[in-house]
């Protein structure tokens, strides 16, 4: 009976060491997070949710980011941070659209996990 109380009891906290293995910069709202909504199936699932997303600007990851097609009226796009980096990740573009055009851009972005 004491090892299924146990083995509930780390179930229960697993949303939390989900996001300490992360290094999550909102480590200690997701501990009150969990401990508050982690006893019904959908807080449980959320504060999970919450715990597994990451920023490139840890210091124990990094991340790319490239820009894909342009529209030909936009002609650069420069990514940041350069690849292999931390920060927050920002797209720059030069170029202008005509009034009441439209263009579409893709981007990338690869977190490497610590």
């Amino acid at each position: 009976m004491d090892l299924v109380i146990c083995l509930l009891f780390v179930a229960y906290l697993f949303p939390f060491a989900v996001a300490a293995r992360y290094e999550h910069e909102r480590l200690g709202r997701i501990l009150v997070a969990n401990l508050v909504f982690g006893g019904t199936a959908i807080g449980w699932l959320a504060v999970l949710g919450w715990a597994r997303t990451r920023r490139c600007g840890r210091p124990s990851r990094s991340c790319t980011a490239t820009c894909g097609a342009l529209p030909p009226q936009v002609t650069a796009c420069t990514p940041a941070p350069p690849p292999g980096t931390t920060g927050p990740v920002t797209w720059s573009f030069s170029g202008a659209l005509a009034p009441g055009a439209s263009g579409t851009v893709t981007y990338s972005v690869t977190i490497v996990p610590p």
